[in-house]
This record gives C-alpha cells, sequence and structure tokens, in this order.
C-alpha cells in the first residue's frame, strides 16, 4: 500500500477475510495518521509492514565539546545527519548538517562539535526527497 494514502473509505476492505499481511511503503507514524472508516475490521487485524528506516541512530550523547551520535545503516541510502541544538525555552538555536559515510550493516560514531549547554535531537534526512531516514532522538 502507498504511503500516499491518507484516507480509507466506510467498508473498503469489509469482508476481506483472507487479508492477513498488509506491505505499507511507509512508516508505523504515518500508518497511524491514516484515517481509517468503519467496517474495516479485516484490515486493522492484518499485520501491517512498515517500510524500514535506512538508518538507526543508537545514541545521542553530549559532551562539553559537542555531540557524538552512533547510528547504523540498515540499507543503501545517501543521508544527511542534522543535530539540532534547542535552548531551555525550546526554541531552536544552531542546526547542523553533516554527511555520512557508511556502507549497509556498518555502525559509527559521528563527532560534531557545537556548543551543547541546552537539549539536542538528531535527525537522518534525506535532502533529495525531503523525508526522514530515521526517528529522531
Amino acid at each position: 500500500m502507498s504511503n500516499s494514502v491518507t484516507d480509507i473509505d466506510w467498508g473498503a476492505f469489509f469482508n476481506c477475510t483472507g487479508l492477513t499481511d498488509v506491505y505499507y511503503s511507509g512508516t508505523e507514524e504515518q500508518w497511524k495518521n491514516i484515517s481509517i472508516a468503519s467496517y474495516n475490521d479485516c484490515l486493522k487485524n492484518a499485520t501491517i509492514h512498515y517500510k524500514p528506516w535506512a538508518y538507526t541512530i543508537n545514541t545521542v550523547t553530549k559532551s562539553s565539546t559537542g555531540v557524538t551520535v552512533n547510528l547504523t545503516q540498515n540499507s543503501a541510502a545517501e543521508g544527511r545527519l542534522i543535530i539540532a541544538a534547542y535552548d531551555d525555552s525550546g526554541a531552536l538555536v544552531r542546526a547542523v548538517v553533516s554527511d555520512i559515510f557508511l556502507s549497509a550493516g556498518e555502525t559509527s560514531n559521528v563527532d560534531v562539535s557545537m556548543d551543547t549547554s541546552g537539549a539536542v535531537r538528531a535527525f537522518v534526512w534525506d535532502l533529495g526527497t525531503q523525508t526522514p531516514f530515521a526517528e529522531c532522538k
């Protein structure tokens, strides 16, 4: 099923008793945002297989000189690591972009020098399609 689906109308999967698995081209978060109308119990009871993330952010560690992100590349993809720093009020104060040079299955640390006095979050982004490649941490 395409990740472009936003709504599933009333009874679209009514009485589809043979439906056991759905292969969805988006993430679990995207699936949860689909509006599914009544009488689609077969769909709701099926096992949903989501598109796997191209990267997994394992840990994000702050130090006095910056941030270390430990990540694993799960599949072939060219991504950019974005580290965002926030002040105590939650406002974005700085974002640093770093290229990622990993092979599928490889795990590595990426070190980014930056002020880390507030909160930090890490993202892996596909700059070509403007879509996330990993769940942010």
